[in-house]
């Protein structure tokens, strides 16, 4: 049974314009960020105390479209994709700036950015852009306790025909990764989800695929990492 513990209210501030796409991490210490689009403003950030008390003023994080993980010192990392790329900022749990708004990698826009903070203090990021012109490819990207990329993105995705997209990503009690996405065409009909396990070395084995129902379509997986190592994940089937 769930029960709710605190009801935390409206996050944003102004409640006049489009406030669109939320995102939220927690830190070690109960503190979480809450982070998110504003229509034709720049990305708003919000503090919170572990009893839904904000912690100071909204703050400004620059344009584009947000993401946030907190890593284990409970720092909290910020990933915007702009139409030039994926670029970081770095938050300590009080709020106080650690690092400026810095771009990291450069190529296009980097869709359905998904950012995850690693054991090692580092950072693994997940995106989907068009590598060819038979459609998206799904990349990662690791990235050091600096905030700098860690050579070239990886693309995950072996078939390489119509659209991988809306990947999500998980890191394994081993120290690996677990990536999921939608795939179009690859096993028959519509979209299936996929998934593949890698590391700083690159991909392991070959990929998955997680649904055994293969009529109709299966899109937009989510996927957890439990305690013994195993893995979950979850999608939208229609």
């Amino acid at each position: 049974e769930l029960n709710l513990v605190t009801a935390c209210g409206t996050i944003n501030t102004d409640v006049n314009t489009w406030e669109t796409g939320p995102k939220v991490a927690a830190a070690g210490n109960g503190n979480f960020m809450a982070v998110w689009s504003r229509e034709s403003n720049p990305v708003r950030g919000q503090l919170f105390s572990s009893a839904c008390e904000k912690l100071g003023p909204e703050f400004d994080l620059g344009r584009g479209s947000p993401n946030v993980t907190a890593d284990e010192n409970g720092d909290f990392w910020i990933a915007l994709a702009t139409s030039t790329g994926i670029a970081l900022s770095k938050y300590a749990n009080d709020g106080e700036p650690l690092m400026a708004l810095t771009p990291v990698y450069g190529n296009s826009f980097p869709a359905g950015l998904s950012v995850t903070a690693l054991s090692d203090g580092g950072l693994f990021a997940t995106w989907y852009t068009a590598q060819d012109v038979s459609g998206s490819d799904v990349l990662g990207l690791f990235i050091d306790e600096e905030g700098n990329a860690l050579g070239e993105p990886i693309i995950v995705n072996t078939f390489r025909e119509g659209n991988q997209s809306r990947p999500r990503h998980a890191s394994l009690a081993n120290g690996s990764l677990i990536v999921v996405w939608d795939s179009l065409g690859q096993d028959g009909e519509l979209f299936g989800v996929h998934a593949r396990l890698l590391n700083k070395d690159g991909p392991i084995g070959s990929e998955l695929r997680v649904n055994e129902d293969v009529t109709g379509s299966h899109r937009e997986p989510s996927v957890f990492a439990r305690s013994d190592g195993s893995f979950v994940v979850s999608w939208t089937q229609s």
